[in-house]
């Protein structure tokens, strides 16, 4: 299909109404392409073309350097921003500079934007035979989504699916783009340069129009996924609370296939990485059949999903913590500690005592007791945290203040008795905010 300036006029047509167009600008054919044709619209809306420098080839200052002149010979807003491109160990280079590069985006949008990137038919069809290797199901063969929310707006990808590569090179030559040809392209040590380079030109010579054929494979696996996320929708709105926590016994009404759709919409709304067949099958075999009174737990990369009574719960990975370590406690500033901020605000008729001396923030150790004030009993500090709902993991990092080793408050949570304000009194509220809440999105 021939690549024209009106053709790219339809498919922005398709996006949500923007107030200001960012162009993922890497010099590459097809952001060139995609850029030079943006402004041949000459369109009423801001343009910014966004260039990310990952520093890792010895060009990358000079390509950044050649976008720069490139956009501004358009008359276009230039901006870039320099990333890590080098991987950790154990992390994937594509996926790493992937990464660091949405990070980049992300910065730098605000409400009304739209971040167009040239991806087209052919990276569409890349997408799908890798997803297909990693054995993903319908969502990840139907490869990229050609519009959905982004940071503070939205992301159009891929902006070109009907267009191949040999269609921007076309245009490209048409109209005089000079483009910049990254080495790394032609590595077939990476898994799409390999597809590219070594198997699709063997089935393009077997079946001239596979793609074609191919994405109409996705645009059907895109309609299926329509119909499986509108069954988990309904689905988890029988089973989810206000904390986004799941009711294990309502999620046992359901079957077996019902649970995973749920369970995978549920991680993927709210923001994160979804788990392999195996982790998705751990959390349903150990987790959801756990008796009430454990507490087990499945992870995998910046992820955890654990079992409270009745709650299935996810959340990011707890940071580490010292249990046995003790904090001095200005009452007259916020106290930083490993597991959140703890602050004090005089009030009248509520808090601890004015005037106690020595302050200090503790840990639970175990075998700690106390009366809550108000109450007659003495009861273990284990008993009422749990009568608090508050899940075993997060009950060695709850603060508790002493004064010369007398408990005087449990955070927020109450004062013990002896040390609560009577009357009109005033006292010292405190106002405890937990580093890691219990539910947690992520970037």
């Amino acid at each position: 299909m021939l690549f024209t300036a009106e053709y790219l006029h339809q498919r922005l047509a398709l996006l949500p109404k923007a107030k200001r167009y960012l162009v993922g600008f890497s010099g590459g054919l097809d952001s060139q392409v995609l850029l030079h044709a943006i402004t041949e619209l000459e369109l009423k809306i801001p343009i910014l073309a966004v260039h990310i420098n990952h520093s890792i080839q010895d060009e990358s200052d000079q390509w950044q350097a050649d976008c720069e002149s490139t956009a501004k010979g358009l008359k276009v807003d230039f901006f870039s921003q320099k990333v890590d491109g080098m991987n950790p160990r154990g992390e994937s280079p594509e996926a790493w500079a992937r990464t660091k590069r949405y990070e980049a985006f992300t910065s730098m949008m605000i409400a009304g934007d739209i971040l167009l990137l040239a991806h087209h038919q052919d990276d569409q069809i890349e997408t799908f035979f890798l997803q297909l290797l990693r054995g993903s199901g319908p969502s990840g063969l139907a490869a990229m989504s050609s519009e959905m929310a982004f940071a503070e707006g939205f992301i159009g990808r891929p902006l070109l699916l009907d267009i191949g590569r040999e269609d921007l090179e076309a245009y490209a030559q048409m109209n005089g783009l000079q483009w910049v040809e990254d080495p790394s392209n032609q590595d077939s040590r990476y898994d799409r340069n390999y597809l590219r380079h070594q198997v699709l030109p063997l089935l393009k010579q077997r079946w001239p129009s596979y793609t074609k054929n191919i994405s109409r494979s996705i645009d059907l696996q895109s309609d299926a996924c329509l119909v499986i996320n509108a069954s988990a929708v309904a689905d988890y709105q029988l089973v989810v609370d206000q904390n986004n926590s799941l009711s294990v016994k309502k999620l046992l009404a359901f079957s077996d296939l019902r649970i995973r759709n749920i369970i995978r919409y549920w991680i993927r709304e709210s923001g994160f990485q979804l788990p392999s067949t195996q982790k998705l099958r751990q959390v349903i075999d150990t987790i959801l059949t756990a008796a009430e009174d454990r507490n087990p737990c499945v992870a995998w990369i910046g992820i955890e999903v654990r079992r409270y009574r009745d709650q299935l719960i996810l959340m990011t990975p707890l940071c580490k913590h010292e249990s046995n370590a003790r904090f001095v406690f200005d009452i007259d500033h916020v106290l930083k500690l490993p597991t959140g901020h703890l602050m004090a605000k005089k009030v009248k008729g509520n808090g601890f005592k004015l005037g106690l001396e020595s302050l200090q923030v503790r840990f639970r150790q175990g075998g700690e007791k106390l009366i809550p004030a108000g109450k007659k009993h003495r009861v273990s500090l284990k008993k009422y945290l749990q009568s608090q709902g508050v899940p075993p993991w997060l009950r060695d990092r709850i603060p508790l203040v002493y004064s010369e080793d007398r408990l005087v408050a449990v955070a927020d949570m109450c004062v013990a008795e002896g040390f609560s304000v009577e009357g009109e009194n005033e006292g010292w509220l405190l106002d405890w905010q937990e580093k890691e809440p219990v539910q947690t999105k992520p970037y």
